[in-house]
């Protein structure tokens, strides 16, 4: 009856606390991961093809954490009744430039456009985060072992790496990468 007891009371332990979110399925991993939650529950890759004729296109990989909204009372006394919201723990987009989009090679990410603007950005999106934007990469780069197909919503899979350069914004310095599955969602 005690060792009964006692499973039960470590079996409650294991999951989250009632209205506390799960822990994220995934983690970046990376120095940056000192600074700031990099738990995700999802990679989503977002591939707008380039128009013909004109040399644009882009690819965005999101790593984004669901957060359970819940039920909250209005001030008037009114229910507001929500499912979940989305975090995005780290945005990155990649101007293609009329470029095909990678199929089981590896992108620079540091590559500048014609102009010598990145082609790469970097933002990040949490609820009651400020830290919205990354400095400049030193060192950065994108694999996808296929290329994505926004037909057949196909799954991809790779790996990423970033460092930061040296400065004085938050990020600087730091490294992220990891490796992930990513669904290919409708642009």
């Amino acid at each position: 009856m005690v060792v009964a007891g006692l499973v039960g009371v470590l079996g409650g332990a294991c999951g989250p606390r009632p209205g506390e979110p799960a822990p994220p399925r995934f983690v970046l991993e990376g120095s940056l991961g000192q600074l700031m939650n990099l738990g995700y529950d999802e990679a989503r890759i977002r591939y707008v093809p380039p128009t013909e004729g004109r040399n644009d296109g882009s690819l965005s990989l999101d790593f984004v954490r669901t957060r359970p909204l819940g039920d909250s009372t209005l001030p008037d006394g009114g229910m507001v009744m929500a499912g979940a919201s989305e975090d995005f723990v780290l945005q990155l987009g990649y101007e293609l430039q009329g470029d095909t989009p990678p199929d089981n090679q590896r992108i620079d990410l540091t590559f500048l456009d014609a102009n010598g603007l990145p082609r790469t950005t970097l933002a990040r999106n949490v609820l009651n985060d400020p830290r919205r934007s990354f400095p400049p990469l030193r060192v950065g780069s994108l694999f996808f072992d296929r290329a994505p197909n926004n037909e057949t919503m196909n799954t991809v899979n790779g790996e990423f790496n970033l460092t930061f350069e040296n400065g004085i914004e938050v990020a600087s310095g730091r490294t992220v990468f990891g490796r992930f599955s990513a669904k290919v969602i409708p642009p």
